[in-house]
């Protein structure tokens, strides 16, 4: 090439002759060739295509991390790559691990705890795990597909069972006491327990009519019996009150009230046929 003279110098300062952007004869010979594409203007529709892909995923990777969008335009659009054959396999570890069948369900799992990085819980379905970590993908200890899988290859641990229980009762407190006056069985078992008081409450009134106790001694008598069968019951559950006491309300409605209307009237009955008759 013989050299320019001054005017084609200046006209031409801008041209590039070593590398000519325009004429990329021989990446894009490479491309055909690679991908068996028909001629040029294949070509240059699916750069065309490949150019807009790299737009949107630029404008995605623009987005604030902490934007659900991103997220979620992040998941179409890797959907869409996949479905129509541009990728391989999906870009997400959970995917190829055959941990989850969707990418919903990976984000799902990954948001509600149950996936963890080695030793760290992951919440955040865009965490890019590098490759070195992909091999330590796996259920948190207290996930409960980590249980169901476990259980459904009958390899979950004995010992983890032992502990299961052990927390089991431990946060219920299933002693025998607590086991009979829960709150489940105290409201299985309430008319037995209002029985009781009413047959105290029957037993004391006689007593009372035959003794003959009156006034504060008929009173007090009552009281020392309520409270010597309240108190035994008490005890057995635990003093738990709000066990034997299914709600506050039924201290005075069921429990003192009741009790004493039934004192009374068979005390009445009682004291009017021995001493009065």
């Amino acid at each position: 090439m013989r050299k320019l003279k001054y005017h084609e110098q200046k006209l031409l300062k801008k041209v590039n002759f070593v590398d000519w952007e325009l004429d990329n004869n021989v990446h894009e010979r490479t491309i055909i060739q690679r991908y068996r594409l028909k001629n040029h203007d294949e070509y240059t529709v699916y750069n065309k295509l490949s150019r807009e892909v790299r737009q949107v995923a630029q404008k995605i990777k623009e987005l604030p991390p902490t934007d659900p969008f991103r997220t979620e335009a992040s998941r179409m659009l890797i959907d869409k790559l996949y479905s129509i054959g541009l990728i391989p396999t999906k870009r997400v570890v959970l995917c190829r691990n055959h941990m989850a069948e969707t990418l919903t369900a990976a984000t799902e799992y990954v948001e509600h705890g149950h996936v963890r990085v080695g030793p760290d819980m992951i919440n955040d379905p865009a965490y890019l795990v590098p490759r070195s970590l992909e091999d330590f993908v796996t259920w948190t200890n207290s996930s409960k597909i980590r249980k169901h899988v476990l259980e459904y290859n009958d390899e979950r641990d004995d010992f983890d069972l032992i502990v299961e229980l052990m927390r089991r009762n431990t946060r219920h407190g299933l002693s025998d006491c607590e086991q009979i006056y829960s709150d489940g069985a105290v409201r299985n078992n309430y008319a037995v327990l209002e029985y009781s008081r009413t047959c105290q409450a029957a037993a004391s009134g006689v007593a009372a009519g035959i003794l003959g106790l009156t006034g504060l001694n008929g009173f007090v008598f009552y009281c020392l019996c309520a409270f010597v069968q309240s108190g035994i019951w008490c005890w057995k559950a635990g003093f738990h009150l709000r066990d034997y006491f299914a709600h506050p309300s039924a201290v005075l409605t069921h429990g003192v009230l009741g009790g004493l209307f039934t004192y009374i009237l068979f005390w009445t009955f009682l004291y009017g046929i021995v001493h009065v008759y």
